[in-house]
């Protein structure tokens, strides 16, 4: 009997399909990162260990009650979505930024570079073999690579097609986000680039692959001396054991369920997890203990030199970032301290450019609109670099005026009158390759 070699491969299609999509998680308006098997789950260090994950928080010295940034990862940013503008660019690296200082993580995100690839119309993924094709091909090394679209979907044959918020894939590395997703969707995803899983991971499996709710429980494994929280979920023991609690949360953030674990113990679940899927999204805002290890842990094995925060090359000021317009500090009365630092290039050994500051000026604050004002910048006593300093009411005009400062020529007049808001960019003329501290400050002339 002859076989039909195209449907063969409809065949094989559909059964990988199915198989991917098995591992996956099939929540419409979730996540829809791929869960973990058991087997990947026994490779990780804490797996029935869980005093690694303390050791890990020693090693970094790290502290609770301390905003140090032990890491500076860069994002590149990829723009299939035509809805996105700056305003949104800016909020995402925002939202990111203020959920890991709120918990004290360690981390600082910036933009490596956000490049435009959208077309006038929407753009939808599918979430399994599309997604993980795009992010093949869309991807710089040593970043977080960020696919923003539109939609991202699965689609079903004799189901509802199903959208999602957001997805981690393993596979490329990749996040995929759905543009104007929630406030917290891209910081899950990045939880995922580095390391973490959902708390609710297996909560529907038997004894031997639940986590319960009990963090005294044993683990039901034969030669396997260790808590069951440490072998199961999400094998971190502060993350309590906890069902997918998109039903299960009002929206004072309460848990309201009734559900109880194969041992009959009720769930006493975080509500506020960033990890978690509770119903109202607003809930969560928290990492914990175990999570930050986690993060620090991944983000250490990944050994790019550039992210660590003690590299003097990329030291960051307290306006940082601000290497775009996007990010642009604002500039008012008073005297700011920053600095240029080289621009971030993954492993290269060839580092050509330096960094760019931007600032921007809201006449409106201003307390004189009439008076001439000009800027001043002051270079560091040892310093004999020049800089270039442009000025642009962007984005109302692509037209910019240039001027080159030193420390005889240190003063640029500015034309406020005319404008809402200018826009300064700073650079290093000599592309020198040593931090660079300057002040900047607007003065009347």
């Amino acid at each position: 009997m002859k076989t039909n070699p195209i449907k063969s491969i409809i065949t094989f299609l559909l059964i990988f399909l199915s198989v991917t999509t098995s591992f996956s998680q099939s929540l419409g308006d979730g996540c829809a990162s791929r869960e973990l098997t058991q087997r990947q789950l026994k490779k990780l260090p804490w797996y029935g260990n869980n005093n690694f994950l303390t050791q890990v928080l020693e090693t970094e010295n790290y502290k609770k009650d301390s905003t140090q940034v032990l890491y500076r990862i860069p994002i590149t940013l990829w723009v299939f979505s035509p809805n996105s503008n700056d305003e949104y660019y800016k909020k995402l690296i925002q939202d990111v930024n203020y959920y890991n200082k709120l918990n004290n993580t360690g981390f600082e995100f910036y933009y490596a570079q956000i490049i435009p690839k959208y077309k006038s119309t929407p753009f939808k993924l599918g979430y399994t073999i599309p997604a993980f094709i795009k992010g093949f091909f869309y991807r710089k090394k040593e970043t977080v690579n960020v696919l923003l679209v539109d939609n991202l979907v699965k689609r079903s044959i004799l189901k509802p097609t199903k959208y999602y918020k957001g997805q981690y894939n393993s596979g490329t590395k990749n996040i995929v986000l759905r543009y104007n997703s929630s406030t917290t969707s891209l910081t899950h995803e990045i939880g995922h680039f580095l390391g973490l899983h959902h708390p609710h991971r297996g909560w529907k499996r038997g004894k031997r692959h639940q986590e319960s709710v009990n963090r005294e429980r044993k683990a039901q494994r034969i030669l396997k001396n260790a808590k069951n929280c440490e072998l199961n979920g999400d094998a971190i023991c502060d993350t309590p054991a906890e069902p997918v609690l998109l039903k299960y949360i009002n929206t004072d953030c309460q848990y309201t369920g009734d559900l109880v674990d194969n041992w009959g113990d009720k769930y006493v679940p975080n509500t506020d997890n960033i990890m978690s899927y509770p119903g109202n999204i607003k809930c969560r805002d928290n990492f914990t203990q175990g999570q930050i290890a986690v993060m620090l842990y991944t983000a250490k094995k990944r050994n790019v030199p550039e992210w660590k925060a003690s590299d003097i090359r990329f030291i960051f000021d307290q306006y940082e970032p601000n290497n775009s317009h996007i990010t642009a500090s604002l500039l008012n009365n008073k005297t700011i301290e920053s600095n240029l630092h080289l621009k971030y290039a993954g492993k290269s050994k060839k580092i050509i450019a330096t960094d760019e500051d931007w600032f921007v000026i809201q006449t409106d604050s201003l307390e004189s609109k009439e008076a001439e004002w000009a800027l001043k910048i002051e270079l560091v006593e040892d310093s004999n670099a020049e800089l270039t300093v442009e000025t642009n009411p962007y984005p109302q005009s692509i037209e910019n005026k240039m001027t080159k400062v030193n420390k005889q020529n240190n003063t640029v007049s500015l034309d406020l009158k005319n404008n809402k808001q200018l826009y300064i960019c700073i650079k290093n003329t000599e592309k020198q390759k040593e931090l660079l501290a300057y002040k900047i400050s607007l003065v009347k002339q």
